[in-house]
């Protein structure tokens, strides 16, 4: 029962994460939103992982999902607007390619430090790993933290 709830929990969050990514559609400093996006995600994460009732767990995972849609949306935006029209295809395929090969890797991984530190441990530190990532390119990777969408004119095909 407590699952399906969680999952509900995460679906709302996405959905809420998605409308407010299309409602930022002038939003400039995208690769600062990206950054703090993923911050948010790896410090509610970390809280999520705290949780010791089902309805901190709901709150926290609902938050959680939010933020990932916010990054995901702003990481498609950046790659599809500052990469050449030619090269469009190629990197929105690596990308995918990359996502989807990651995530089972790192539920993987997720799953192995549960298992031996308990599932609370395991999202603790897998937010706290996200969080250092997040600062890290807040810090030190200032192409990504001052991003900007581009808003060069494209041709339309007819």
């Amino acid at each position: 029962m407590e699952l399906s709830w969680l999952l509900a929990a995460s679906g709302s969050g996405a959905l809420a994460g998605a409308l407010l990514t299309a409602s930022l559609g002038g939003w400039r400093r995208r690769g600062a939103l990206l950054v703090a996006a993923a911050g948010a995600h790896g410090a509610l994460l970390t809280v999520f992982g705290a949780q010791r009732t089902v309805l901190g767990a709901l709150i926290f995972v609902g938050l959680t999902s939010l933020a990932v849609m916010v990054f995901m949306g702003m990481a498609s935006t950046l790659m599809q607007t500052r990469t050449p029209d030619a090269l469009r295809g190629r990197v929105m395929s690596v990308q995918t390619m990359v996502f989807i090969g990651f995530m089972p890797l790192g539920q993987m991984l997720l799953g192995s430090i549960g298992t031996v530190g308990g599932m609370n441990a395991a999202f603790e530190a897998g937010g706290i790993v996200v969080v250092l990532i997040a600062a890290y390119a807040a810090i030190r990777v200032s192409a990504l933290r001052d991003a900007v969408a581009s808003t060069r004119p494209r041709a339309v095909a007819s």
